[in-house]
This record gives structure tokens, sequence and C-alpha cells, in this order.
């Protein structure tokens, strides 16, 4: 293969290490594209976050609603009453500490 200047390769060429394009190169590469490459913009399994489907391709909303440990939605309250009460019982139990 020539180092320098124009060449017109025919056939299939493997290169074992990679390519390298240097820093600065305004070359554009063009050529197929296999696999997961043609759609890189999409998750390839999409995940779920809080009970949204995401897989990459839109924009998600998460909202109160979505959230499965929101109870009382407006009220301030994001965890449920027998959380609270265990916090509760909690904050006692830590005040009542004189070794902290």
């Amino acid at each position: 293969m020539a180092t320098s200047g124009d060449q017109a390769i025919n056939g299939v060429k493997t290169f074992n290490n990679g390519i390298i394009v240097p820093v600065g190169n305004s070359t554009v590469i063009t050529g197929n594209l296999s696999g997961n490459a043609t759609s890189a913009d999409k998750l390839k399994t999409a995940t779920t976050i809080n009970n949204v489907s995401f897989d990459g391709s839109q924009v998600i909303e998460i909202t109160a609603i979505s959230c499965s440990d929101i109870t009382d939605i407006g009220s301030g309250k994001i965890i449920t009453a027998s959380e609270r009460l265990d916090i509760a019982a909690s904050k006692t139990s830590i005040g009542n500490r004189t070794d902290i």
C-alpha cells in the first residue's frame, strides 16, 4: 500500500489493528455499516427508568405519577405512611441517644 497519494484498493482488506485517522485530517470516511453502527442513536436493548421505557431514540418524561414510591402526589409526601412512621421512630431513637 502506498504511504502517500491516491490509491484505489479493490477487494476485501483486513486491518487487524484498526485504522488510525490523523488528528486534523479533513478526509471523510464513507462506507457501508453493519451491526449496531447503523442505529447508533438508539440503544440495542431498551431499559426502564422509573417505569418508563427508554431506548435513546426520544426524550422521556419522568413524572410523579410514574414514580411507584410516591403515594400522595402534590402533598409533598414522597414516601408511604408506614415509611414516615419508621422515620419518626428512628428520629425518636436518635434523639434519645447520648453517645453520639
